[in-house]
């Protein structure tokens, strides 16, 4: 299952962490779900690393993405807040693959 784990203070994301796999398909068979959710986060690293080089950090490790928020800004959310709806809606219609956590640090 793919785990994204997002930490938020005071309205604005503060962290996303994006682990595992979501295998929905048996080894050797196209998963879409892992190649759904990869697509949007891997893009979406893309636009942060050009867009906000100096306002986050991208930590990319094997079956390990995170992005760590260093200046808050309305814009810089605004895009964070568009990728995790992108994921939601893959975990809307596979929720044994992909779960969203989200809570208050």
């Amino acid at each position: 299952m793919v785990d994204v784990q997002v930490s938020c203070k005071h309205n604005g994301i503060k962290k996303i962490v994006v682990t595992g796999h979501a295998e929905s398909a048996p080894v050797g068979e196209k998963d879409f779900v892992c190649a759904e959710t990869s697509a949007i986060v891997i893009g979406g690293l893309n636009g942060l690393d050009e867009l906000f080089k100096n306002d986050c950090n991208l930590i990319l490790k094997d079956n390990h993405i995170e992005i760590r928020v260093l200046k808050k800004s309305d814009m810089l959310n605004m895009v964070l807040e568009f990728m995790l709806k992108q994921l939601q809606t893959i975990e809307e219609t596979n929720p044994e693959n992909i779960k969203i956590t989200r809570k208050e640090v």
